[in-house]
């Protein structure tokens, strides 16, 4: 029973090898799980790479656009402000255009006064030296 039991031991210890030898892989089988996972870490890192790169590129493409735009904004801004200068500036010239002209119509006006009033008084002083001859022949 001894020899039984002893046989028993050997046997299992025997297909305890066994089954522990088929357990762990061969050498070659190591390394090529250890390629394979160096390959999918390399694939892993190149796919975040990629994702890090093309995120990158959005934001600079955003950051060009908004530069564009404030660019814009601000070319905008100073088209309105120097057309509501040269708006202002024509305003102020018509103003003074008008002013100018009233006040040549005015001084026309008191020209025409004047020269009115002038006749006028030569006429009544012409009247007056008439009637004084007119009184002097009586």
């Amino acid at each position: 029973m001894k020899k039984i039991i002893s046989l028993f031991f050997v046997a299992a210890f025997f297909f305890g090898l066994t089954s522990l030898a088929e357990s762990q892989p061969s050498k070659q089988e190591q390394e090529r799980q250890s390629r394979l996972r160096s390959e999918q870490l390399k694939a892993k890192q190149d796919t975040e790479k990629r994702i890090r790169q093309k995120q990158e590129q959005e934001r600079q493409a955003r950051l060009r656009s908004e530069q564009l735009k404030a660019k814009q904004d601000t070319e905008k801004r100073i088209r309105q402000k120097q057309e509501q200068e040269r708006q202002a500036r024509l305003r102020s010239e018509q103003l003074k255009a008008k002013q100018d002209t009233e006040k040549r119509i005015r001084q026309k006006q008191e020209q025409e006064r004047q020269a009115r009033l002038r006749s006028e008084q030569l006429k009544a002083k012409q009247n007056t030296e008439k009637r004084v001859r007119e009184r002097g022949r009586q």
